[in-house]
């Protein structure tokens, strides 16, 4: 119902218009052809002319059944050419609008598998000149170095991966997978790598594994600055006892000294 009401409206729109240049070249062609049989028979007058121009002009095929019903009475005529209007214009319009969406998925639907296909195609041949093995698990270092190589860049960016972001990811990515207790296969790479594209479609996974990273990323910093402050607290720590040490043996010291000072008075009391 919503798309048939959608339809309409547009045909609406489009007989609006319709009947508006209608009007326009009625009035011409009854000036023009006034003097001439197909003036007489085709536009005796404006209102005529209109009617020829729709039926015989713009809806042909359905002029003889239209004309049959306008003979007999005008309101059949407007029934009959609402009818024409509706099932035929409208449901046309209809279904030129599911052509074009299913035109337009299938087509990114190949355009999506044939990009699939020249990227996997191009780092498998190069790994293989890497001396890598497509087959076999990639290391995170393998991963790096594909992506730094100047001809996978090229391919990358031919495809709008942003390689600087991906290279940031890696070891979040690597991290995630070693939770999981699997490996980097070829096939994963490829879809990380094309997941990496620019012009793809956030969605309410991506916003979730952005939070994610946020989270891992702060939850690291926080345990970086923690780890800092407590090596920090050590040192200052260290500094303290060896101050105090210092003080204690300087403490000491002095009280040796004073120590001796008083037991050389006292033995030796005329002298003084």
């Amino acid at each position: 119902v919503k798309a048939i009401t959608f339809a309409a409206r547009s045909v609406v729109v489009f007989s609006a218009l319709w009947l508006l240049i209608i009007y326009i070249f009625a009035v011409v062609l009854r000036q023009v052809s006034q003097s001439y049989p197909a003036g007489e028979a085709y536009f005796p007058s404006v209102p005529d002319a209109m009617n020829s121009l729709l039926l015989d002009g713009l809806l042909a095929d359905y002029a003889p059944f239209v004309h049959d019903m306008g003979k007999d009475s005008p309101a059949l005529w407007i029934i009959s050419l609402c009818f024409i209007l509706l099932a035929s214009v409208t449901v046309m319009y209809m279904l030129v609008g599911v052509l074009v969406d299913v035109v337009g998925v299938i087509a990114s639907g190949e355009k999506e598998g044939m990009t699939v296909t020249f990227v996997a195609s191009k780092l498998r041949l190069k790994m293989e000149a890497l001396g890598y093995d497509p087959d076999s698990s990639i290391s995170k270092q393998q991963f790096q170095e594909i992506l730094i190589e100047r001809d996978c860049a090229a391919v990358l960016a031919s495809v709008n991966v942003d390689v600087v972001v991906l290279m940031d990811m890696l070891e979040m990515i690597y991290e995630d997978i070693e939770k999981q207790g699997e490996a980097m296969t070829f096939e994963r790479m490829i879809d990380i790598v094309l997941n990496g594209r620019g012009a793809n479609t956030a969605t309410v996974r991506d916003t979730k594994e952005v939070l994610r990273i946020l989270k891992s990323i702060i939850k690291n910093s926080i345990n970086e600055v923690q780890q800092k402050m407590v090596e920090e607290f050590h040192t200052v720590q260290a500094g303290l006892n060896l101050l105090r040490e210092e003080a204690l043996a300087r403490d000491g010291d002095e009280l040796a000294d004073d120590s001796g000072g008083e037991e050389a008075t006292s033995r030796y009391p005329q002298a003084s």
